[in-house]
């Protein structure tokens, strides 16, 4: 879903920049608004596009605006960072507390993963860059049909923009950029150069788009013919991919039908989500993570006592995300470990008496471990926000006021 929406926010952040351009009063906040919703959609494509609309604000902007305008743009961007930041801040500050430096090498190096590479472990990327030489035709065409109509200056510069665009997000995905990823480290993390594709997408359209009025004006059925052509295009290609993605279209290998269905039924994350106390290399594949959920069920807790013997596992009283309370019946001073995985941030207290009880990462499964008093009680366990992400909550907050503000301004002068 993600992934969809970073479709939806590039261009309204384009148009939120010529707002800017036209000195329009909702430029500025709708180019917050956009950009932070692109932030809390898909970091990955933020990296990959946010370049784009300040490379807007230079280039389209009349040479006497140019500096007003590149202001403009990065601080209404920097307002959208502010908006995201009750998730972006933690996301950025907290990949301590997991694996996600793991993603950023081995089978995710993005030295792997280039567009014209022709030693690919999956045939669908060959399909991708047959797919993205047929845009770029496209677009290609359609520049080409928009330039000849002889526009005026203002539309030839917009042409000219987003085939700067798509030729440099191709460049961004072909080995010729090995430099520039290797001198930017923080690219890394892109893990697939193909990435830069959602951009290259985006000029295409636009191209698209800015040459069909001149098709239009020929007064032939031509516009008609390659929409339709299209259309049947998409469909077709999307059928294709699904005949590639689902047994049920076509014959699949025993094993690689068991391991989509344990996929599906453990909805596992990769490793960048497991916390650092769990084993994470060991049990990424199958058979070993169901073998893993298997020896430690989820939800399901031991208590035990100093010498060893087993006491009647605590009753749940409730169980959400962050907040668990449970019920224990301990005859003496027990360990309880709680099946469930441990992150920094974690603690616990007797309800009743309002005593903190310490938690820990059990080893070698990574769960919440407490040293437990002895009697009846409820114990209450909660992981409470640390600094990142109660930061980022106030500046969110603080910038969405900001945006609320700038809303009323532009509608109420607009209305004056």
């Amino acid at each position: 879903m993600g992934s969809l929406w970073a479709y939806v926010w590039p261009p309204l952040i384009l148009l939120s920049v010529d707002g800017i351009i036209d000195k329009e009063r909702w430029g500025f906040p709708a180019l917050a608004a956009s950009y932070g919703l692109l932030v809390f959609s898909h970091p990955p494509t933020t990296l990959c596009f946010s370049t784009i609309p300040l490379f807007a604000a230079l280039y389209l902007a009349q040479p006497q605006q140019r500096l007003r305008t590149l202001l403009k743009t990065g601080s209404a961007m920097a307002l959208g960072v502010g908006i995201a930041a009750s998730f972006f801040l933690p996301a950025i500050l907290d990949q301590k507390k997991a694996h996600v430096d793991a993603m950023a090498g081995g089978w995710f190096d993005p030295s792997h993963w280039w567009l014209f590479q022709f030693t690919y472990p999956f045939t669908n990327a060959r399909g991708m860059m047959w797919m993205t030489l047929a845009t770029i035709g496209f677009a290609g065409v359609a520049f080409w049909i928009a330039w000849r109509s002889r526009p005026d200056n203002l539309l030839r510069r917009r042409l000219l923009f987003f085939l700067w665009v798509l030729l440099g997000a191709l460049f961004m995905t072909s080995q010729l950029s090995a430099p520039v990823w290797a001198a930017i480290p923080p690219l890394r993390q892109l893990q697939f150069p193909v990435r830069f594709l959602q951009s290259l997408v985006m000029a295409a359209t636009a191209l698209s788009a800015l040459a069909y009025p001149y098709l239009a004006a020929k007064r032939t059925s031509l516009p008609t013919i390659v929409a339709s052509a299209l259309f049947l295009s998409f469909i077709a290609a999307d059928a294709a991919a699904a005949s590639q993605a689902f047994s049920v279209w076509r014959p699949f290998p025993p094993a690689l039908v068991a391991d989509r269905a344990n996929l599906m039924r453990y909805e596992q994350e990769l490793m960048s989500f497991w916390p650092r106390p769990a084993p994470m290399p060991s049990v990424i594949e199958f058979p070993a993570f169901s073998d893993f959920v298997a020896q430690y069920p989820p939800r399901s807790m031991v208590l035990t006592g100093t010498n060893g013997e087993n006491f009647a596992a605590p009753e749940i009283r409730s169980w959400r995300p962050r907040q668990i309370l449970l019920a224990v019946h301990a005859p003496k001073p027990a360990r309880l470990v709680v099946r469930h995985f441990y992150y920094a941030g974690w603690k616990a207290r007797i309800a009743k008496s309002g005593a903190d009880i310490a938690v820990a990462p059990n080893m070698p499964g990574g769960f919440l471990q407490l040293d437990v008093p002895a009697g009846d009680y409820e114990l209450e366990l909660n992981l409470s926000k640390e600094a990142p992400e109660r930061f980022g909550d106030w500046i969110s907050r603080a910038s969405i006021g900001i945006l609320f503000v700038l809303v009323w301004f532009s509608t109420s002068r607009k209305q004056d």
